[in-house]
């Protein structure tokens, strides 16, 4: 069930008038918006519509040419993306990049291998079991990465984002080509860990009616702008969503 509006937390995630030019082309424009404690956000726009571009922003992959980005009231938008993610915000990517020659578990520990702290290494050993155990790949702990399937690596990469506990993860189409099975493990982890721990997650997918059912709000992009933000069946519905990106309107939409 998703957070009513009023039972939302305050913004982890403040981002105003964010713009990106690569040469001659404006990927993103003036985007702004607010990420809250254990919410969802949904993305979604035609494709070329900044969506991606967005994500590489917020994680440090890209400095915007303008514009904030704050992670709880610090400033974040030109730090580099390893200084991001240590500061809290995790991301997945929509191909998933483990580490192929690693095992499920020996991927866990790759964010923190450099940190020498016995405390730290047996804190992430009990969270790496919990997390690999969560999204069902416990029978596959000592397996080596490249053995698995496209959608099992997904759930590494997921698993391996939240054993360092993130304040924000962004996640680049989780749903694409996966077995219905892992789409399934993956939306109830999401929940979860939204609802139980406060985690925030913006999500972008194509696989709209997923995401109208996973999200708590809306935000759709076209051109490198926002188009239009609000409840996902009042965006699904709206006149400029349909036009730019959905064609028709979304069966069950308001």
């Amino acid at each position: 069930m998703r957070r009513r509006a009023e039972s939302r937390g305050a913004p982890v995630l403040t981002v105003e008038n964010v713009s990106k030019r690569f040469g001659g082309v404006q990927a993103v424009r003036d985007v702004s918006l607010d990420l809250h404690g254990g919410e969802v956000l949904g993305v979604i726009g035609p494709n070329g519509s900044g969506k991606t571009t967005t994500i590489n922003l917020l994680s440090g992959a890209h400095r915007p040419g303008k514009g904030s980005i704050r992670l709880l009231g610090r400033e974040i938008a030109r730090r580099p993306a390893h200084a991001v993610a240590g500061l809290g915000v995790g991301r997945t990517f929509q191909n998933p990049r483990v580490f192929s020659s690693l095992t499920v578990l020996q991927n866990m520990y790759v964010p923190v291998a450099h940190r020498a702290s016995a405390t730290v290494r047996k804190q992430m050993a009990e969270r790496a079991i919990e997390w690999i155990d969560l999204v069902g790949l416990g029978d596959l702990t000592h397996r080596v990465a490249n053995e698995l399937s496209g959608g099992q690596q997904k759930l590494v990469e997921f698993a391996r984002v939240m054993v360092q506990q993130p304040i924000v993860v962004l996640m680049d189409e989780p749903f694409a080509g996966v077995h219905p099975l892992v789409k399934d493990v993956l939306y109830a982890q999401i929940r979860r860990s939204a609802e139980d721990l406060g985690t925030a997650f913006l999500v972008v997918s194509h696989e709209v009616p997923d995401l109208v059912a996973l999200s708590d709000r809306f935000l759709c992009m076209a051109q490198g702008e926002v188009l239009v933000e609000g409840e996902p069946e009042d965006v699904c519905a709206h006149p400029s969503v349909i036009e730019a990106y959905l064609g028709a309107p979304l069966k069950g939409a308001a």
